[in-house]
């Protein structure tokens, strides 16, 4: 995987079918920002890293100017696509490590799985703080098991056993704490925030789940090179045969999101 940012283009199309948010656990989330006057109505906000903009486009009904940067021009387009008849979002090409807008442009900043995929992750975070007003926010939503599964634990486990242990290009989720490190050495102040009830559940059949991994959907697998990706996908295959209902199984997920604020000085 080369340094720098990972374009999402070759997932464009299947992006949302494989990591789509509850619009409800999202109204749920803005309600407690709103409340907080982190995010408000008026408010000009960054979705950086945006992707076909699933975080941001609840916030446009609310009459939030939203502005999203992503480097992949077909994820742009599934976002722009998607604004509601009558509202306006600009969703424009831009990367993260170098942002074009001025400083203390943004009242907040919102960001989601998106410093595991640049490989500069520190430089990223320097420049979200930059363009954040003082007194601002930057928003750090996680979303946490959201594929726990065991299909594509096994399909992990045999990366694993061929060498291919950490396909991220960033900042692993495992090491967050690097990232809250480096925002509080900027001078940045966590602000505490309630999560309770930010959950949903997601079933998935063991077939859903190998075809997505089928389908190259996930980037920390892209580093996989094609023959050892097909090798484990025959010894996938091979273990959802052996359970009692197959690719039948259904699996019910427990995801929930948890939030991180920084108010930037």
């Amino acid at each position: 995987m080369s340094i720098g940012v990972v374009d999402f283009s070759r997932v464009a199309d299947l992006y949302d079918e494989t990591r789509q948010l509850p619009s409800e656990v999202l109204h749920r989330l803005y309600d407690r920002l709103e409340a907080a006057g982190i995010v408000s109505p008026n408010h000009e906000v960054l979705d950086a890293g945006c992707g076909t903009g699933q975080l941001s486009l609840p916030l446009i009904e609310r009459g939030v100017r939203i502005t999203g940067v992503d480097v992949s021009e077909a994820m742009l387009e599934n976002a722009r696509s998607k604004i509601p008849a009558g509202l306006h979002a600009s969703y424009v090409a831009a990367d993260v490590r170098e942002l074009f807008f001025d400083d203390r442009r943004f009242d907040a900043v919102l960001v989601s799985k998106l410093f595991e995929h640049v490989a500069e992750w520190r430089q990223a975070a320097s420049e979200l703080a930059r363009v954040t007003r003082g007194g601002g926010h930057i928003v750090h939503v996680i979303d946490r098991g959201l594929f726990v599964n065991q299909v594509r634990a096994r399909f992990s486990l045999e990366c694993d056993r061929r060498g291919f242990c950490n396909g991220f290009a960033g900042l692993p989720r495992s090491r967050q704490a690097e990232l809250r490190e480096l925002l509080i050495e900027c001078g940045a102040q966590q602000v505490p925030f309630d999560c309770a009830n930010l959950t949903w559940e997601k079933p998935i059949s063991f077939g859903t789940a190998f075809s997505q991994l089928q389908r190259r959907a996930f980037a920390e697998f892209w580093n996989v090179p094609e023959s050892d990706h097909h090798e484990i996908q025959e010894s996938v295959s091979a273990w959802i045969g052996a359970q009692p209902c197959k690719e039948a199984t259904v699996e019910v997920m427990k995801p929930w999101l948890a939030i991180e604020i920084y108010r930037i000085p």
